[in-house]
């Protein structure tokens, strides 16, 4: 009983780990997105969008990956999906509500 519970632990945390290094990615491409000068032609900039968005892309379709034991779990699981499914940047960075 108690491997399964460990196991249950880990999973969890390799989840919120990864999500937070997905929240991390996602405010940094953000960020990149938004310092793309005004002057750049569309072409060039839809690659620059493209190479800031790959991290975030790469982390979320991991996530969607791994298995989840919790509620929390599932949440960010869920939240990944619906980033790359075409939702906005909420999806990634609104706070996760944990249970205390």
């Amino acid at each position: 009983m108690k491997l399964i519970a460990n196991s249950v632990t880990r999973n969890d945390q390799y989840l919120i780990s990864k999500y937070g290094k997905l929240q991390e990615a996602a405010l940094f491409a953000r960020a990149e997105i938004s310092a793309i000068p005004e002057t750049t032609g569309a072409e060039e900039e839809r690659e620059m969008i493209e190479f800031a968005l790959a991290p975030v892309e790469r982390l979320a379709r991991s996530l969607r990956l791994a298995s989840s034991s919790t509620k929390i779990g599932a949440t960010m699981k869920k939240r990944a999906s619906a980033w790359l499914t075409g939702g906005g940047w909420d999806c990634l960075l609104e706070p996760a509500r944990m249970a205390a």
